[in-house]
């Protein structure tokens, strides 16, 4: 099989929303991109696209994009779209550099060699992970009440995580996130994010996947069943011994179940035995700080203050240093 003829197509995709802003008073209205066709001397044709944030958003741009397809498709005319290796080493070897140029011939050639094998690509890449995965939006840089609107109106729609696009006034990013980050579902959905990436760039080690323990235990705090059934269910499939995925797993899923209540947590907590203290000390903190001081019964706080071990830990002192440094 042989590559017979390279073709690049500019297509516009306007933004639904009708602009995307981003710090530095930097925006797109449209996304300028590009389809690569790679026609086989027997027929079969693969497809790629490069579709560049705009030419400030990260080292690429659209016009670039077919500018090196230009450069590159004489060199590629008569190689096998099926020996990837030796296809991305002509390619680098006709075009120093500009790795996004390149991506769109690649996808092309993954596709025709997908399409000869009967096979899916990710199945050629090493396997399928999922049957699905989760979709989140980003939030264009706009005045705190609107982005919060929006994020209100995309969690209607189902959307679960959020990026939302700051770098302006400090302040300002602040009242954004806060009027934002009041949802329950955007701070375990951090959470959960959180542990992903540390699955993926953090040192490796053979325990189970924390953010699988965090989905398992999200899974059964909201299936319906009655909580003793639930706390049973955490303690028997998700586990609560000082193992940090069951540990952090079961935070969260006594979390959803409390809904965020920070005294709800912790009894939540106090009631499903194993590390009982620790899920507690990470689900509570998590309670409190996205519930705030006041959901928590002043009855409740008065008892904690009268106690002296509660006292000897300087729990104000390092809640207000903790103030002090989010202030600097």
């Amino acid at each position: 099989m042989k590559i017979t003829r390279v073709a690049a197509y500019q297509v516009d995709l306007p933004l639904h929303e009708g602009s995307y802003k981003w710090s530095g008073g930097k925006s797109v209205e449209v996304f300028d991109s590009t389809i690569v066709e790679i026609e086989t001397d027997d027929g079969m044709v693969g497809y790629g696209e490069v579709c560049p944030l705009g030419p400030f958003y990260l080292p690429a741009y659209a016009d670039g994009v077919r500018a090196g397809i230009k450069e590159l498709a004489p060199h590629l005319l008569g190689c096998d779209p099926t020996h990837l290796d030796v296809l991305n080493r002509r390619m680098d070897a006709a075009l120093k550099g500009h790795p996004y140029v390149k991506s769109g011939i690649d996808m092309a050639c993954w596709d025709i060699l997908g399409q000869l094998t009967g096979q899916p690509v990710c199945h050629l890449l090493g396997g399928r992970y999922g049957n699905d995965f989760v979709l989140y939006r980003a939030i264009s840089q706009e005045s705190p009440d609107e982005m919060a609107s929006k994020v209100a109106g995309y969690r209607d729609e189902g959307y679960r995580r959020f990026q939302l696009k700051v770098g302006a006034d400090p302040q300002l990013d602040i009242e954004r996130i806060r009027m934002i980050a009041d949802l329950l579902d955007e701070v375990i959905a951090a959470g959960l994010q959180g542990a992903q990436l540390g699955r993926e760039h953090g040192r490796r080690w053979f325990g189970c996947s924390v953010a699988f323990k965090i989905e398992q235990a999200l899974d059964i705090a909201g299936d319906g069943q009655d909580t003793p059934t639930r706390l049973r269910r955490l303690f028997d499939e998700v586990g609560a011994t000082l193992n940090v995925p069951e540990t952090v797993g079961a935070a969260f899923g006594i979390l959803r179940m409390a809904e965020g209540d920070p005294k709800q947590t912790a009894i939540l907590a106090a009631n499903l035995s194993g590390d009982a203290d620790t899920i507690g000390a990470i689900a509570c903190a998590i309670a409190g700080a996205h519930a705030g001081m006041d959901a928590i019964p002043a009855a409740d706080v008065a008892v904690l203050e009268a106690d002296a071990v509660f006292q000897s830990y300087g729990v104000r002192e390092i809640a207000a240093g903790l103030q002090r440094m989010i202030a600097d």
